[in-house]
């Protein structure tokens, strides 16, 4: 699992500087990045399957999102 998150971190590197955000990119930028990230879809799942689970479904569909 480490490595995917390596991956996913040097993935957001890349696209930092590709994509001409700033002039100069810190080491720590990406990983904040990807944290940022992950809790954000953390928080929007949990309340996808709140609003699932309100409905009496097992399953979350884009309505619930």
């Amino acid at each position: 699992m480490a490595d995917k998150g390596k991956t996913f971190v040097a993935r957001n590197s890349r696209f930092l500087k590709v994509g001409k955000y700033a002039k100069r990119v810190g080491a720590g930028a990406p990983v904040f990045l990807v944290v940022v990230l992950e809790y954000l879809a953390t928080e929007v799942l949990e309340l996808a399957g709140i609003a699932a689970r309100n409905d009496k479904k097992t399953r979350i569909i884009p309505r619930h999102i």
